[in-house]
């Protein structure tokens, strides 16, 4: 007896619910990006059609896993854990440590900025000014990147992308990166350099403005 393919059915529910969750409700949504949804939609709605049913015994043992995974935790709460974990380090080497991690944060953070100064005169139009970085990220992106460099976590995602944009400078934005976003999402792992690269281009751009 056929069974239902529960990993592509999730991988499809993941890919409908970062979709959705990426779209806010005072933007349209691109006909590209309708049809990429549809697509999900009706590949989902083919993997159930064609499992055949398997009887009251399979509905009673589906009954009966049907335990809820734990509520993902609230930015708020991460923050608030990391603080009180930070509070515990009152030790001089904790605090040496939390310092250094800042500092390699920091580091992480200008060694990329200063790497755009190299192409920004040589192209314009991928550093020309925006006003607001989550409008000018299509779906996609957004998807991508709460995914790849906020864990896919959109709250957390949210709440940094709109104190970047409220930033009174560039150099206030690189400080919420560094002392939010680069340890408690893994920024520093090699692997991510790039996807934090094209990412960082956004934060660019929401600056540009001030020294155009």
């Amino acid at each position: 007896m056929n069974s239902i393919d529960k990993q592509k059915l999730k991988a499809l529910a993941h890919k409908i619910y970062y979709f959705t969750e990426a779209i806010r409700d005072d933007q349209d949504i691109h006909p590209l990006e309708l049809d990429l949804l549809k697509g999900y939609l009706l590949q989902m709605y083919e993997i159930v059609v064609q499992t055949p049913s398997q009887g009251a015994s399979q509905k009673a043992q589906a009954s009966s896993s049907n335990v809820q995974d734990p509520p993902e935790k609230s930015f708020t709460e991460f923050v608030d854990n990391a603080a009180k974990g930070n509070a515990a380090a009152t030790t001089k080497e904790g605090e040496a440590a939390i310092s250094n991690e800042y500092e390699e944060a920091r580091a992480l953070i200008d060694r990329i900025f200063e790497s755009f100064e190299i192409h920004e005169l040589s192209d314009k139009l991928r550093f020309s000014p925006i006003d607001d970085i989550h409008k000018a990220m299509s779906i996609n992106e957004r998807i991508f990147t709460i995914r790849e460099l906020f864990n896919g976590n959109q709250e957390a995602f949210r709440t940094i992308i709109d104190k970047v944009n409220n930033a009174t400078d560039l150099e206030q934005a690189k400080e919420i990166l560094a002392r939010e976003v680069v340890y408690p999402f893994q920024w520093n792992e090699p692997d991510k350099y790039k996807k934090i690269q094209h990412f960082l281009t956004l934060v660019k751009r929401r600056f540009n403005h001030q020294t155009a």
